[in-house]
């Protein structure tokens, strides 16, 4: 991570890869599961990830899939402007209605997310709903 801190469990960080020019390639919100390894490696839940397939737009998911990462990738703790980069994406589909409601219940109701901490969820949803 950039800033040399050790996250919170269910603490929202961001990771990103830029093309050439400085755009996004690939971003992910995602947060650590349980206690970092002593070899820098994380579990974690990716809470969103968007990705430019070389088109120029960027896609999103936001499925809360699991696994792992070493903490080098991580890029730092999310900020409110890393997450509305996925809102902003989101909202220039055409089904982002339905995207944001879908991503809404997740973030309230999925197991995936139970560990997200509270104050977390809870800025999601604002900024989300902004």
């Amino acid at each position: 991570m950039d800033d040399n801190v050790t996250p919170k469990i269910g603490q929202i960080l961001y990771e990103e890869k830029l093309d050439d020019k400085g755009n996004i390639k690939t971003a992910s919100l995602l947060y650590i599961d349980e206690e970092p390894k002593p070899d820098g490696g994380w579990m974690v839940t990716w809470i969103a990830q968007m990705e430019d397939y070389g088109n120029g737009e960027l896609e999103v998911y936001t499925d809360g899939t699991a696994g792992g990462t070493a903490s080098e990738h991580v890029k730092r703790i999310a900020t409110d402007a890393d997450i509305m980069k996925f809102v902003n994406a989101i909202k220039k589909s055409t089904n982002f209605k339905e995207q944001i409601d879908i991503w809404l219940e997740n973030i309230e109701k999925s197991e995936d997310y139970s560990i997200l901490l509270l104050a977390e969820k809870e800025r999601l949803k604002k900024l989300i709903n902004s």
